[in-house]
């Protein structure tokens, strides 16, 4: 699981999904042609719409349909435990604002987009963030 909330109230909200397309539970995800996908390297400030509640695999009944899935919609102060796919956190890095990755993860290694600020640093691989206002979709 890339993002698992560790604090804050949990909104899931229903969002149509992009045929055809794998997700796991934990993926941030943005809105592409009114429909899901992975968010990567690309997320920019209003797109993220959450992260996703659960595994899509090519053996699923509904993988190649455009079906609706659960989204846990952030809230200003939540926080989540986020993978750190590219680079290595420090504590220096605390409240800091960083890129995803191609894969979704956190990038420590880029601050272009800055699609989250780190809370509080676990390890060179985990770290615990929160959405920035201005990137959650209006």
């Amino acid at each position: 699981m890339i993002f698992e909330r560790e604090s804050g109230r949990p909104a899931i909200l229903p969002y149509i999904k992009t045929a055809s397309t794998p997700f796991a539970a934990g993926d941030p995800v943005v809105m592409a042609s009114g429909k899901l996908v992975v968010a990567g390297a690309s997320a920019t400030p209003k797109t993220l719409v959450g992260i996703i509640t659960r595994d899509v695999v090519s053996t699923d009944d509904d993988y190649t349909v455009a079906s609706k899935v659960g989204v846990e919609v952030p809230a200003l102060n939540d926080v989540f435990v986020a993978e750190v796919g590219t680079g290595t956190a420090t504590v220096a890095m605390e409240g800091g604002r960083y890129d995803l990755d191609a894969d979704g993860k956190v990038n420590v290694s880029a601050q272009l987009t800055q699609v989250v600020e780190i809370v509080t640093f676990i390890s060179a691989t985990q770290v615990v963030v929160k959405f920035p206002a201005e990137v959650l979709e209006a």
